[in-house]
């Protein structure tokens, strides 16, 4: 048994005039725009800064919680002001004197 195939005509979306996630979302509140850089605060990851952002996905690199994707329409985030964090140096590893 696996997934049921497609008809001849069939798309994955849904039918022109029902209403899908995205377009109800966007209908309740028209979300704030973000552009790359932008130093963003999510109620659950935290403190990020957005990375990637097209028509309908952002992806965002958090301080802590690694990089996420969310839908735009969906997603609740407030700007912040706070800087990015300081990258970890990178240490060498001393070479070992020829003995």
């Amino acid at each position: 048994m696996g997934r049921p195939q497609r008809r001849e005509g069939e798309t994955r979306y849904p039918a022109p005039g029902n209403t899908t996630i995205y377009e109800e979302a966007t209908r309740l509140g028209k979300p704030e725009t973000f552009a790359v850089n932008d130093r963003v605060s999510h109620a659950e990851h935290g403190l990020g800064k957005v990375i990637e952002v097209n028509s309908r996905i952002m992806t965002i690199s958090f301080d802590t919680a690694g990089v996420r994707k969310f839908l735009i329409a969906m997603v609740q985030l407030e700007r912040s002001d706070s800087p990015n964090p300081p990258k970890p140096s990178r240490a060498r590893k001393k070479k070992e004197p020829a003995a």
